[in-house]
């Protein structure tokens, strides 16, 4: 089960039509078992959410609104159920008591920050490292949109069109077309086919950007020169009704910040790792 809090934007087309761009602002999961599901098929289930975020908004040009989204793997069947709710601001507690609820979210939270993290520690010293095949669904998207705007730019570049299209404007498409598409065909590209290795000891902050097996570059930052560690959405997919969002952890350092850990998949493990790293350097 996730919940999400959403901002959606409404824009006209230039032939009057609509066009509805949805964001996920917020994003929390639980993972539930039968324990949860009553014999007439009612659901228990509770989120903790920050006071700080936005209630449910009248639809309008820009509104914010909740969503509840259910999923279940069944042999034969796979459900995929989706349900508006009202969120509103107050000051009570919820009369919904699970038992154990506690315990078992702070394990599922655990088990999920050791796999986003892959995280291991050998003594006194903390491992974190990514894998190849990061974010590959959103990337290979990505990829093929570079591919096309790129290919468009250069096209427009080399096609004969006499007078009616000097050499400057040509430039312009290139660089406008030809250069974004570039961007995003190199970041669809590197994101599954690098990792980051990334070792934390009494001494600093080791860090190692490896593309395919080749080391691209190796920073040692030491700890005292660590300002602050923060948490930095770097990407966003949607697929279908889905939305994933990624973040990083970057540690500021002598007035630069380094990605010390990636693809950290929904706001609420970023805020556990980041506080899991807080503790710890």
């Amino acid at each position: 089960m996730r919940l999400e809090c959403q901002y959606s934007r409404e824009t006209r087309k230039s032939k009057g039509q609509k066009s509805i761009s949805t964001e996920v602002k917020w994003q929390d999961m639980l993972i539930l078992d039968s324990a949860d599901i009553s014999d007439r098929g009612d659901i228990a289930f509770l989120f903790d959410v920050p006071a700080d975020l936005p209630p449910t908004q009248p639809k309008s040009s820009r509104w914010h609104h909740w969503q509840i989204q259910l999923a279940a793997d069944i042999p034969g069947l796979d459900i995929s159920l989706d349900f508006d709710i009202p969120v509103t601001v107050g000051d009570q507690k919820s009369t919904i008591m699970i038992p154990g609820r506690e315990q078992r979210l702070q394990l599922q939270r655990a088990e999920q920050l050791i796999q986003a993290l892959n995280v291991e520690q050998l003594d006194d010293t903390i491992y974190i490292n990514s894998v190849y095949g990061r974010e590959l669904a959103g990337s290979v998207f990505c990829a093929l949109f570079g591919a096309v705007f790129l290919s468009v730019g250069m096209g427009i570049f080399f096609t004969e069109t006499g007078a009616s299209m000097m050499l400057p404007i040509k430039l312009i498409f290139v660089i406008a077309f030809g250069g974004i598409g570039l961007l995003l065909f190199l970041a669809g590209l590197l994101t599954p086919t690098t990792k980051l290795d990334t070792a934390i000891d009494a001494q600093g902050i080791h860090v190692r950007r490896i593309f395919l097996g080749w080391e691209i570059y190796r920073r040692t930052i030491a700890l005292d020169s660590a300002n602050n560690i923060e948490i930095h959405k770097n990407s966003s997919f949607s697929g279908g009704k889905r939305t994933r969002n990624w973040f990083q952890l970057r540690v500021l350092h002598n007035g630069k910040r380094q990605v010390i850990a990636e693809s950290i998949p929904g706001r609420v493990l970023a805020d556990a790792a980041l506080a899991f790293l807080r503790s710890r350097v």
